[in-house]
């Protein structure tokens, strides 16, 4: 494939995990010694954040810039925006390490505003998802689902979210671009992390454009991947295949996972079981050893809780899913001990990445 620039290199996990906690050492400390009120205030204007990167990306600001440097007044012209206005937010992205003014009203980018530029390494698209009008209103909606326990996808969509998106060929699209922008973060990280070598052939269930299978076959030459999700999602999957340079060894499925799955000896499921309640969840998984052949693997991609009060990711992902699909959660690692051992298998261990995802690996007895 062709990418914009050289991926940076992934630091060991335990590098990683050192870096994270000194991080959050030094933020736990800037927030005891300044007045509550104002650590409480300072944390509540973190959605101004979110949403100005979300119309930086939404003008291509960085994609503008590129690797040279821009007025605010080129930048307003060329992205139709008012130039008082733009220097003002760009002003305020700046601050928060986001661009860089260079000169008077002149800006450059840096490395996080580079990850916004349209390419391989990008997260455009997840940001632009993430901040997009639907999930704002399911944040505003957040009090009631907190109160009742139940999701307000229905009360602002009239229709839960996937069939929101097959209804709505646009978001479909975002959201596809997204879900592969967390695919291609990923799976550098999951590369680094675990051995797929045992592997013969790989499925990766609710795989969207099969773009974290594809890496995956990129770097283990004798293995064959099955992508298998809803036919609007898997729509062009094979031309992704195709720029990966895989598609000689990769078969393209659609279906419902609770209906049949296809076989392989090894599975992989990214971000799909926390969509779902523990009794549907392990159906699935019932589903899945049904399928496979004795000594089968599957490796589960989410992000898992831990039980303490450190800030993760995972964290603020379980009011999304609270919010957006009622049933669904983020789970400890004994919960997803719990949910492979009713459904049958081993749990075997929990693989953590440079990324906020682990792996839960689990094998059919």
């Amino acid at each position: 494939m062709n990418h914009n620039g050289k991926e940076p290199g992934i630091p060991p996990v335990w590098f990683y995990n050192i870096l994270t906690s000194f991080r959050n050492f030094l933020k736990k400390l800037y927030f005891k010694m300044v007045p509550p009120r104002v650590a409480v205030f300072e944390k509540a204007t973190g959605i101004w954040v979110s949403k100005t990167l979300g119309v930086a990306c939404e003008l291509n600001l960085a994609d503008m810039i590129g690797n040279g440097e821009m007025s605010v007044d080129e930048l307003a012209r060329l992205s139709g925006s008012d130039p008082d206005a733009l220097y003002r937010m760009m002003r305020f992205l700046a601050g928060e390490g986001v661009f860089k003014e260079t000169h008077s009203r002149i800006f450059a980018n840096t490395p996080m505003s580079k990850a916004l530029m349209e390419g391989d390494f990008s997260i455009k698209q997840m940001v632009m998802q993430h901040v997009s009008d639907v999930n704002f209103r399911l944040i505003t909606g957040l009090e009631k689902s907190v109160r009742t326990g139940k999701n307000i996808v229905y009360d602002e969509l009239g229709m839960d979210v996937f069939d929101y998106l097959k209804k709505n060929p646009e978001r479909n699209e975002l959201y596809n671009k997204a879900m592969s922008n967390t695919s291609r973060m990923l799976g550098a990280a999951l590369l680094a992390a675990c051995h797929f070598s045992d592997i013969k052939t790989l499925v990766d269930l609710g795989g969207g454009q099969g773009t974290l299978l594809f890496q995956i076959l990129q770097k283990y030459k004798n293995m064959e991947g099955v992508v298998f999700d809803f036919p609007h999602v898997v729509a062009t999957s094979f031309e992704t295949a195709r720029k990966y340079g895989v598609e000689d060894r990769v078969r393209i499925e659609s279906g419902d996972f609770f209906i049949e799955v296809p076989s392989g000896d090894a599975y992989l499921m990214k971000n799909v079981l926390h969509i779902f309640d523990d009794d549907t969840s392990i159906r699935l998984l019932k589903n899945i050893y049904n399928a496979m052949p004795s000594n089968g693997k599957i490796l589960i991609v989410e992000t898992v809780i831990e039980n303490n009060n450190k800030p993760a990711f995972g964290k603020i992902l379980d009011l999304q899913m609270l919010t957006g699909t009622g049933t669904g959660r983020e789970r400890t690692e004994s919960e997803y001990k719990q949910l492979t051992e009713s459904a049958g298998f081993t749990f075997k261990r929990v693989v953590h990445t440079v990324s906020p995802f682990s792996v839960i690996e689990a094998v059919k007895n």
